[in-house]
């Protein structure tokens, strides 16, 4: 369990766990922090930051930094567990994220203070990831480092998580004896057994359950029929879905810098004719949606550049702007994303360890990172 940091006389600042009490606050802390440096946004939790939580995993503890002089929360941070598939085996397996620091208060050692404290609690797994969006130099320069006792951070490469933008219905595509369709909910065991059997070979993703897509927890708001499914000779041989989280997740605009400043406005004049929705004006959300489970037989080149293009043509001309989709740099699926008009979004992953430094974990084998973007 998580405890309170010992009490510093000296201190200002007390880390200790998160309580339900605390959900306004939290919410609250994710409205005023925002992220990006041409388009500026807030990732917001509403109407619950904790059922908001509950998607990223199975077990999860919450550490707030507290102002003792006011007693407002200023900063959290969240680690996750939830099985996944590491060196092709099932583990427990790790996610550390939703850190957030007030911009008052950023100095750098706030964030290492609440990572020293989830390093000295009971060690869930051996393997924790995360993902520090390039434009974040401080994070990068700070808790990345694994400098004065921090955890271990081993750099695992870029996370493409680009904005595809969905302007306009483009041609159909096919593969000679491969029938697409949308899922029935009686298709959810062979769309599990589709995604277990291809993220074996994926670092750190995740294993799938079916009741997990029924409890309305894990995978809420996504249905059956939001998956679009490859089948061949009656066998599905690939999987891919889109998932709106707007119920519970937001992105919302907090304000346009450089060109984006006309290009906004100027974006929304032109809907009509782009056949898709405009760039909101500051303090309104976007309206976009995840891609997300997606597994192909053999990686298949052929069959993942259907269904991404059958989920792209059903969803355009409706109410989202774009959708996202997160591809590690050395997936074979990422080079089909230059096919699409997109505003990039980039991340580095990283393995870490919560372990004292003399105590390694096993080592990671050189699989790909399969990481799903939409739990973050």
């Amino acid at each position: 369990m998580l405890v309170a940091e010992e009490q510093r006389s000296t201190s200002r600042f007390l880390i200790e766990p998160a309580t339900p009490e605390d959900d306004a606050a939290l919410r609250d802390l994710f409205h005023r922090t925002s992220m990006g440096s041409e388009i500026e946004v807030s990732f917001e939790r509403e109407p619950s930051y904790f059922e908001a939580l509950a998607i990223q995993g199975d077990q999860y503890e919450v550490g707030v930094i507290r102002d003792r002089y006011t007693g407002s929360i200023i900063g959290s941070g969240t680690r996750v567990m939830r099985k996944g598939f590491l060196n092709g085996q099932t583990a427990d397996t790790g996610y550390l994220g939703d850190l957030r620091i007030d911009p008052k208060y950023r100095n750098g050692t706030l964030a290492a203070r609440i990572y020293r404290l989830l390093q000295s609690r009971e060690h869930w797994c051996d393997w924790y990831y995360t993902v520090i969006f390039e434009e974040n130099t401080q994070a990068l320069n700070t808790i990345a480092t694994g400098r004065a006792g921090l955890p271990i951070y081993r750099d695992c490469g870029r996370m493409l998580c680009p904005g595809v933008e969905l302007r306009g219905k483009l041609p159909q595509l096919s593969v000679p004896g491969v029938i697409l369709r949308q899922a029935k909910r009686d298709d959810l065991p062979g769309i599990v057994d589709c995604l277990n059997r291809n993220l074996t070979r994926r670092q750190f993703s995740t294993v799938h359950q079916v009741e997990h897509f029924q409890n309305g927890k894990r995978w809420r708001g996504l249905d059956s029929e939001d998956f679009y499914i490859a089948e061949r000779e009656g066998k599905i041989v690939g999987v891919i879905a889109a998932w709106d989280q707007s119920t519970f997740k937001q992105t919302r605009i907090v304000r346009y810098h450089g060109h984006w400043r006309w290009t906004a406005p100027l974006s929304r004049l032109l809907a009509p004719l782009r056949q898709a929705p405009g760039l909101p004006p500051p303090g309104d959300s976007l309206s976009y949606f995840y891609v997300c489970c997606v597994a192909v037989d053999e990686d298949d080149l052929d069959v993942f550049r259907v269904l991404l293009r059958e989920l792209y043509n059903a969803h355009v001309g409706k109410k989202w702007l774009y959708f996202m989709i997160g591809l590690h740099e050395r997936d074979p699926f990422a080079s089909v994303l230059k096919e699409y008009a997109r505003i990039p979004f980039v991340g580095r992953l990283f393995a870490v360890t919560l372990s004292e430094h003399s105590q390694q974990p096993p080592a990671l084998d050189g699989r790909i990172p399969s990481i799903e973007v939409s739990t973050l």
